[in-house]
Protein backbone atom coordinates (compact mmCIF):
# COMPACT_ATOMS: atom_id res chain seq x y z
CA UNK A 1 0.00 0.00 0.00
CA UNK A 2 1.07 3.48 -1.01
CA UNK A 3 1.89 6.06 1.58
CA UNK A 4 -0.81 8.47 1.81
CA UNK A 5 -0.40 11.90 1.65
CA UNK A 6 -1.90 14.72 4.78
CA UNK A 7 -5.31 16.64 3.13
CA UNK A 8 -8.72 16.82 3.71
CA UNK A 9 -9.34 13.46 1.99
CA UNK A 10 -7.18 11.89 4.50
CA UNK A 11 -8.51 13.84 7.63
CA UNK A 12 -12.05 12.61 6.89
CA UNK A 13 -10.81 8.88 6.33
CA UNK A 14 -8.92 9.43 9.91
CA UNK A 15 -12.37 10.94 11.67
CA UNK A 16 -14.21 7.99 9.91
CA UNK A 17 -11.90 5.29 11.01
CA UNK A 18 -11.80 7.07 14.28
CA UNK A 19 -15.67 6.53 14.49
CA UNK A 20 -15.72 3.17 13.07
CA UNK A 21 -13.49 2.03 15.75
CA UNK A 22 -15.20 3.97 18.53
CA UNK A 23 -18.79 2.87 17.10
CA UNK A 24 -18.05 -1.08 17.18
CA UNK A 25 -16.19 -1.03 20.17
CA UNK A 26 -12.65 -2.00 18.34
CA UNK A 27 -14.42 -4.96 16.09
CA UNK A 28 -14.38 -2.96 12.69
CA UNK A 29 -11.32 -1.14 11.83
CA UNK A 30 -9.13 -2.64 14.67
CA UNK A 31 -6.00 -3.21 11.81
CA UNK A 32 -4.85 -0.98 9.28
CA UNK A 33 -1.63 -1.24 6.65
CA UNK A 34 -0.65 -4.66 9.15
CA UNK A 35 -0.91 -3.06 12.29
CA UNK A 36 -3.76 -3.16 15.31
CA UNK A 37 -5.25 0.28 15.68
CA UNK A 38 -5.95 1.88 19.79
CA UNK A 39 -7.80 4.69 20.28
CA UNK A 40 -5.74 7.57 22.01
CA UNK A 41 -7.67 9.59 24.47
CA UNK A 42 -5.74 12.88 25.76
CA UNK A 43 -6.54 16.62 26.87
CA UNK A 44 -6.19 19.10 24.40
CA UNK A 45 -3.34 21.51 25.65
CA UNK A 46 -5.07 24.62 24.67
CA UNK A 47 -8.64 24.03 24.86
CA UNK A 48 -8.53 21.40 27.77
CA UNK A 49 -11.24 19.46 25.41
CA UNK A 50 -11.27 15.57 25.71
CA UNK A 51 -9.30 14.59 21.78
CA UNK A 52 -9.46 10.94 20.42
CA UNK A 53 -6.98 9.88 17.90
CA UNK A 54 -6.78 6.17 15.82
CA UNK A 55 -3.45 4.91 15.44
CA UNK A 56 -1.78 1.95 14.72
CA UNK A 57 0.43 0.37 17.37
CA UNK A 58 3.39 -2.17 18.10
CA UNK A 59 3.11 -3.84 21.40
CA UNK A 60 6.40 -3.76 23.30
CA UNK A 61 6.67 -6.12 26.66
CA UNK A 62 3.76 -4.18 28.51
CA UNK A 63 3.10 -1.36 26.52
CA UNK A 64 2.40 0.28 23.52
CA UNK A 65 4.51 1.78 21.15
CA UNK A 66 3.07 4.61 18.68
CA UNK A 67 4.83 7.09 16.23
CA UNK A 68 3.47 10.21 15.12
CA UNK A 69 4.17 10.51 11.48
CA UNK A 70 1.40 12.66 10.38
CA UNK A 71 1.76 11.60 7.42
CA UNK A 72 5.28 12.41 6.79
CA UNK A 73 3.74 16.17 7.62
CA UNK A 74 6.75 18.96 8.80
CA UNK A 75 4.77 19.27 11.85
CA UNK A 76 4.20 16.98 14.80
CA UNK A 77 0.44 15.62 15.13
CA UNK A 78 -1.92 17.38 18.12
CA UNK A 79 -1.84 14.16 20.00
CA UNK A 80 1.60 14.35 20.64
CA UNK A 81 1.71 17.88 21.63
CA UNK A 82 -1.29 17.04 23.96
CA UNK A 83 1.27 14.26 25.27
CA UNK A 84 4.13 16.51 26.06
CA UNK A 85 1.60 18.95 27.73
CA UNK A 86 0.01 16.10 29.61
CA UNK A 87 1.57 12.44 29.38
CA UNK A 88 -1.13 11.18 31.30
CA UNK A 89 -4.21 9.08 28.98
CA UNK A 90 -6.18 6.53 28.11
CA UNK A 91 -6.18 4.14 25.57
CA UNK A 92 -8.84 1.65 24.16
CA UNK A 93 -7.56 -1.33 22.33
CA UNK A 94 -10.54 -3.62 21.03
CA UNK A 95 -13.05 -2.23 23.84
CA UNK A 96 -11.26 -2.44 26.45
CA UNK A 97 -10.08 1.35 28.15
CA UNK A 98 -6.60 1.31 30.50
CA UNK A 99 -4.70 4.77 31.86
CA UNK A 100 -1.51 5.38 30.63
CA UNK A 101 2.13 7.41 30.97
CA UNK A 102 3.16 8.68 27.44
CA UNK A 103 7.03 9.01 27.28
CA UNK A 104 9.26 9.52 23.90
CA UNK A 105 11.44 7.23 23.36
CA UNK A 106 15.28 8.48 22.14
CA UNK A 107 18.45 7.44 20.87
CA UNK A 108 19.13 3.72 19.76
CA UNK A 109 15.55 2.61 21.56
CA UNK A 110 13.68 5.00 19.17
CA UNK A 111 15.45 4.06 15.72
CA UNK A 112 14.94 0.42 17.04
CA UNK A 113 11.12 0.74 17.25
CA UNK A 114 10.96 3.16 14.17
CA UNK A 115 12.34 0.10 12.13
CA UNK A 116 9.48 -2.02 13.79
CA UNK A 117 7.24 0.09 11.91
CA UNK A 118 9.26 0.29 8.85
CA UNK A 119 9.68 -4.34 8.91
CA UNK A 120 5.75 -3.66 8.77
CA UNK A 121 5.07 -1.36 6.39
CA UNK A 122 7.13 0.60 3.67
CA UNK A 123 4.84 3.49 4.19
CA UNK A 124 7.11 4.21 7.22
CA UNK A 125 10.27 4.80 5.40
CA UNK A 126 8.57 7.14 3.15
CA UNK A 127 6.70 9.18 5.69
CA UNK A 128 10.44 9.44 7.43
CA UNK A 129 11.99 10.71 3.70
CA UNK A 130 9.05 13.18 3.46
CA UNK A 131 10.03 15.14 6.44
CA UNK A 132 13.18 16.91 7.84
CA UNK A 133 11.72 16.55 11.38
CA UNK A 134 12.39 13.77 13.89
CA UNK A 135 8.99 11.53 13.72
CA UNK A 136 8.45 11.24 17.71
CA UNK A 137 8.14 7.55 18.41
CA UNK A 138 5.86 7.46 21.85
CA UNK A 139 5.58 4.65 24.93
CA UNK A 140 2.32 4.42 26.50
CA UNK A 141 3.08 2.27 29.31
CA UNK A 142 0.25 1.41 32.02
CA UNK A 143 -0.20 3.39 34.45
CA UNK A 144 0.28 2.39 38.02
Amino acid sequence: MPAVRRGPVLSFVWRLHKWLLSFSAGKIASRVDGFPVLLLHTIGRKTRQPRTNALAFVQQNNAYVVVGTNAGADFDPGWVQNLRAQPDAKITIRGKKMSVRARESAGVERDYLYEKFILTSDSYAEYRRRTGRKIPVVILEPAK
